[in-house]
């Protein structure tokens, strides 16, 4: 059922006093070499009502289903591999304007702390702090199955689902820990970057989609009219 009550503590809400409305987002794909992802699902909660999101793959629309304008953050852990999912075909949505990423400021927050035993991703976070996880073998277990492509039974949908939205309940916690030790318009520069990077990461998909025809000042279609010379840069490099 969906989550209706305020989940931000009283600390973290005056510090992201600036944002309407603060998304934390996951989501499942199959990964190609070469190509976009191919996203399954997508799952989300704001934190300032709680409201909450479960899509699979036939309920995406053309447009979000949340706001993407400047008084809106994003909260990822890998917010590269998100925002791909993003820019892919099948979503074509646009990328956030304010992007949080757990990841870059759980790995500054461990440096020069002995690592956890279970690494340095979401469950080896979330077990630093004490928070509970779905262990390591159920979720490469999911992941193995995620992986194996379609079909996927009506009882499989509902437990990748489960999986995922297991993943975004735990995000509000984590960045109030988090946001204790790192600052959070240098978290916000980490998270811009990850966007970025995520937009040069599908650029070869659609370059090698368009058999290396662009004119030298034509924008790439993913880019949008802004970034012409971004793709004279890549068509020259």
């Amino acid at each position: 059922m969906p989550v209706t009550a305020n989940l931000l503590g009283r600390g973290i809400a005056d510090l992201l006093g600036r944002f309407e409305e603060i998304w934390c987002v996951d989501t499942e794909f199959i990964p190609a070499p070469g190509e976009h992802p191919d996203v399954l699902c997508l799952c989300a909660i704001e934190l300032r009502t709680g409201r909450s999101i479960r899509m699979w793959e036939d309920q995406f629309q053309a447009t979000p289903p949340f706001r993407m304008d400047d008084g809106v953050a994003f909260v990822f852990f890998t917010a590269m591999a998100e925002c791909n999912c993003f820019l892919a075909r099948k979503l074509g949505w646009p990328l956030p304007k304010n992007v949080i990423d757990l990841s870059p400021m759980f790995r500054c927050y461990i440096n020069g702390r002995d690592p956890p035993a279970a690494g340095k991703g979401l469950i080896g976070a979330l077990s630093h702090f004490g928070f509970d996880t779905v262990g390591e073998k159920y979720k490469e277990a999911m992941r193995r199955r995620i992986l194996e492509g379609r079909p996927f039974t009506k009882e499989e949908i509902v437990k990748i689902l489960e999986y995922c939205f297991s993943d975004v309940v735990q995000l509000g916690p984590l960045l109030e820990k988090l946001l204790a030790y790192i600052d959070l318009d240098i978290a916000l520069h980490w998270g811009e970057f990850a966007a970025v990077s995520a937009v040069i990461d599908v650029a070869p998909a659609v370059l090698s989609r368009l058999n290396w025809s662009l004119a030298p000042d034509e924008p790439l279609p993913i880019l949008g009219p802004g970034c012409r010379p971004f793709s004279s840069a890549l068509r020259s490099g």
